[in-house]
């Protein structure tokens, strides 16, 4: 499997940086940057800016809720603003383009990965299952697909003109996926921890990650909690050194709690916000955790039990039940799965809903600024219609994860038991 020229590299990459800085610089950067469903009060950059400036003036940023920032990006927020505030759009710029380095190499190693083991397997497979084998164009251009729909899908390019730190939080992402696929422990749960530090919810991905460096050693149980020993020190490592920073624990309140009870109501893209704004108070425990366990620990248990062989895939599928279920999110984290799916390119013509998701998701794109306009400003419409159209925008999203993990399955079936006998068995499953 050949990688991807130089050359080529340098033109995609080049021209991804000049559609990104052309919008930058643009008119538009504003109201790229104001809409909300790109920024919210977790990632919003004129956030930031207005925390750096109490900062800088001796007021802690945490006592109101205006700075849900991390300690440790106060610091560098602050470094950044104080030093070299003309190349905040090249930092920007710049990390948008490390990311998608970063999963097309991934997507490079994953390549080999299906590649050996195509080819240790064939010996078990149906006779009749040749027309499923991957062949060498697969592999070869699969990886150079993940780059270009990274580079540019409108969710990515839009998340990095609007200045959203959600694009450092997407890099630690992505050099997790690249040191977990390496078996790079310490660089993956560092890459790892930094994002939970600052999302929270991407904490289950450690079993993915267990699982992942676990298959590439001799002592899985040893590996499994050696991993886990090494991410609990890197997490209590940060958080002394945010202890260090602010000289208290304040900031858990309003990085961490924040997020978990969903205090501020703004609309997004989520689901949180409209539910929340609509319940009876004494309901609101009850379906905070079961919001909160519908993000995070509800999924977890039955796909790693069914997709541990394929910790890459289980780790794309968390991320995408994440980028969908939590309580603020935004085009960049849906942005970044939707970059890793054509690792699974050989899925798509066993997946039934293909066009309808696409279609779906293109529509909710363009309604949701148009019903958005209406509501706001035109005062034509009400809250249901954007919530209508966020709602539609989460459905298409669970459909394409939910359809391209059946398509898998249904592939591995096939393999295993042939074409024919696969099909009509899989025609009294359903």
């Amino acid at each position: 499997m050949s990688s991807e020229p130089i050359s080529n590299l340098i033109i995609k990459l080049g021209l991804a940086a000049l559609v990104r800085l052309i919008l930058i610089v643009s008119p538009y950067k504003e109201l790229i940057a104001n809409r909300v469903e790109i920024s919210t009060l977790l990632n919003s950059w004129r956030r930031v800016v207005e925390g750096v400036s109490l900062y800088r003036e001796g007021i802690n940023p945490y006592d109101g809720d205006l700075f849900h920032e991390t300690p440790i990006g106060l610091v560098v927020f602050d470094f950044v603003l104080a030093y070299i505030p003309n190349c905040i759009s090249l930092i920007f710029i710049l990390c948008d383009l490390i990311t998608g380095l970063a999963l097309y190499w991934t997507a490079c190693e994953y390549m080999k990965e299906m590649e050996d083991k195509q080819n240790a397997e064939k010996d078990s497979y149906a006779e009749n299952a040749s027309e499923l084998l991957l062949n060498e164009h697969y592999f070869q251009f699969s990886p150079k697909y993940v780059l270009i729909v990274y580079l540019f899908n409108p969710y990515n390019i839009l998340n990095c003109v609007g200045f959203t730190t959600t694009t450092f939080g997407n890099l630690c992402l992505a050099i997790a996926f690249l040191s977990m696929i390496k078996g790079w422990r310490f660089s993956c749960c560092l890459a790892l921890g930094l994002n939970v530090y600052q999302t929270f919810y991407t904490i289950v991905l450690i079993i993915p990650v267990c699982i992942y460096i676990a298959q590439k050693e001799k002592r899985k149980i040893l590996s499994v909690l050696c991993t886990f020993t090494v991410f609990a020190l890197v997490i209590a490592g940060i958080f002394y050194i945010s202890n260090t920073i602010t000289n208290d624990w304040r900031f858990l309140r309003s990085v961490y709690v924040v997020i978990l009870t969903v205090t501020d109501l703004r609309p997004n893209i989520g689901l949180f916000w409209y539910f929340f704004t609509e319940m009876f108070e004494h309901f609101r425990l009850l379906f905070i955790f079961s919001f909160q366990l519908n993000a995070t620990l509800l999924y977890l248990a039955p796909l790693s039990l069914r997709f541990h062989k394929n910790p890459m895939l289980l780790a794309t599928s968390l991320t995408a039940l994440i980028a969908v279920f939590k309580s603020y999110p935004c085009l960049g984290d849906v942005g970044f799965y939707l970059s890793l799916l054509p690792m699974w390119k050989h899925l798509y013509s066993k997946m039934q809903q293909a066009f309808i998701i696409l279609c779906a998701l293109i529509v909710t794109s363009v309604l949701g600024p148009t019903v958005w306009y209406l509501w706001i400003y035109s005062r034509s419409a009400n809250a249901n219609f954007y919530f209508g159209v966020t709602l539609a925008f989460a459905t298409a999203q669970i459909f394409l994860i939910t359809d391209l993990l059946f398509a898998y399955i249904k592939r591995e079936f096939s393999l295993k038991h042939g074409l024919i006998e696969s099909n009509e068995k899989m025609v009294l499953i359903n």
